[in-house]
């Protein structure tokens, strides 16, 4: 199936904290914004977008999405396809936390155009993810994926033998 509007797990609109919400698309296209959580005027935390099958999102994720608060502390777990970027937090204001805490999962090739503000990247190697390929790869043509460190990559079950982790044609800083 598909859904032409935004999905969100939870919002505050008129003020207050989006806290603990979820959203999980099992399969089917979604072809706006999917948000965690989502607040108007304060902050976005602890919520969950989980991309379980193969669907597509035709826009951006956001673990959490907070105007004018901190958005911290979310999740992303990547699977399918997802033409616009996964965000672990993101804030209009530029001046509030959207980094901290935020963590993305990639449990089997998944592809997105970009991935911004997350703290942790963990790949959860297991018999699902064709090793031949990369394993999340990024298909933004006018920005590079910029990571802070690599030290905020972790390879959980990994075996001995090779692979690529992230592509990004354009480049990774």
């Amino acid at each position: 199936g598909s859904v032409m509007g935004d999905v969100l797990g939870g919002a505050a609109n008129a003020g207050g904290n989006a806290t603990g919400n979820e959203v999980t698309v099992k399969g089917g296209d979604v072809h706006q914004l999917v948000y965690g959580g989502s607040s108007a005027n304060g902050n976005a935390t602890g919520n969950i977008v989980t991309m379980a099958r193969n669907g597509t999102v035709y826009h951006h994720i956001y673990g959490g999405w907070a105007a004018n608060g901190n958005a911290t502390g979310n999740t992303g777990n990547a699977v399918g396809t997802i033409t616009g970027t996964i965000y672990g937090g993101r804030n209009t204001s530029g001046t509030k936390d959207q980094t901290t805490g935020n963590t993305l999962n990639v449990n089997v090739n998944a592809t997105a155009l970009n991935i911004e503000n997350f703290a942790t990247i963990n790949f959860n190697l297991n018999i699902h993810m064709n090793m031949s390929n990369p394993l999340l790869t990024l298909n933004d043509s006018t920005n590079k994926t910029k990571l802070k460190s690599l030290s905020q990559i972790n390879v959980n079950n990994a075996k001995v033998g090779g692979g690529t982790l992230i592509e990004n044609a354009h480049g990774i800083d």
